[in-house]
């Protein structure tokens, strides 16, 4: 994720603390340094964005559909040839994916009292175009599940809000009693996987967050250090036509905050664009971090790390941004700390 790469490149100075030294091998004073230069760089592109290893998207067919009311029944005659239709939605961040390279999968899950018959058709749509259409090659029983093979999907869309048919729909009759609780469906499930995206657009009115917690561990085992005084300056260079706001908290055993990473919310200018959406230029931002001893100590009892970026304030000028994936997000901290050290501390 975009945001656990960024902020655990913020905090990359805690790497200094891993050094495995040996107090009882060596005799050492304590030591006061001064520390001066770039911590890290690194380059993001859209897809980091949001960290996904798949998209999944479904629509549940009830007896509703059907037109079956609940209730106990002497037996109930088969469906053939029926034509179902429902506008669902993928996503809330994006309006529109083109990918590189993808590879596409169906589940149909069969929690209806009938038996599917092969020959359904089920397709995606958008705006009357077929993003994607499968025909059921064999019967589906009750309380099973069908797979269908993996589809290649590359140079292929998703959009926000698509069409799913589910045409020709024909089922067994039920020759025996049977009871409707009106809790029975079909489930169409679908999942987009190990790809790569081409481009990634965005509606200019939207606003989404992206949270995530992770494990955080600031100091050494075998020595210890104290900061002085110090600062970190972070700069980024931001191709995305988004406006972005960061922060992140550090958060002890019990998940408490203990502090933040920043005095307050790290604002990151969004790109200009063209006619297009297409980014046209890569402003700078900066800010600084302030790195005083009791900042210091209570990172040092942090054990997790609460990263919060909300994606704000996209460009107005046009009704869809569209990012490349080549369109960067480049990051570099640069470090001016005073570190006190005291290698027989832990012995």
């Amino acid at each position: 994720m975009l945001m656990k790469k960024l902020l655990y490149l913020v905090v990359w100075f805690i790497l200094i603390q891993a050094c495995n030294f040996k107090p009882d091998e060596i005799k050492l004073p304590r030591w006061q340094s001064e520390w001066l230069g770039p911590l890290s760089k690194i380059s993001l592109s859209p897809q980091d964005i949001k960290s996904i290893d798949s998209i999944q998207f479904e629509w549940g067919v009830t007896v509703n559909h059907l037109n079956i009311a609940p209730g106990s029944y002497p037996s109930l005659p088969a469906f053939n040839g029926v034509n179902l239709s429902e506008t669902i939605k993928t996503s809330d961040i994006y309006y529109e994916i083109t990918f590189d390279s993808a590879i596409i999968k169906l589940f149909i899950i069969n929690q209806m009292p009938f038996t599917i018959k092969s020959g359904t058709n089920i397709l995606v749509k958008k705006n009357n175009s077929v993003l994607f259409s499968f025909t059921v090659n064999n019967d589906i029983l009750p309380n099973t599940t069908f797979s269908s093979p993996e589809f290649d999907f590359a140079g292929k869309k998703l959009y926000n809000e698509v069409e799913i048919y589910l045409d020709n729909l024909s089922t067994q009759a039920i020759n025996n009693p049977v009871t409707i609780t009106g809790n029975e469906k079909l489930t169409i499930q679908f999942e987009i996987k190990n790809f790569q995206l081409r481009e990634l657009a965005v509606e200019s009115n939207n606003r989404f967050e992206v949270i995530d917690t992770t494990d955080f561990s600031f100091a050494g085992n075998e020595m210890t250090a104290e900061a002085v005084n110090g600062k970190l300056k972070v700069f980024v260079e931001n191709q995305f036509p988004i406006q972005q706001r960061i922060q992140a908290y550090f958060m002890d055993s019990l998940f408490r905050i203990v502090d933040s990473l920043f005095a307050q919310a790290f604002v990151i200018a969004p790109s200009n664009v063209d006619g297009q959406g297409y980014s046209i230029d890569k402003p700078l931002s900066q800010s600084e971090i302030s790195i005083n001893p009791q900042k210091f100590e209570n990172l040092k009892n942090a054990k997790y790390l609460l990263a919060k970026a909300t994606f704000e304030n996209i460009n107005q000028s046009v009704p869809v941004t569209r990012m490349r994936r080549y369109d960067a997000f480049d990051l570099q901290v640069v470090g001016d700390l005073q570190l006190k050290y005291d290698f027989t501390k832990n012995k």
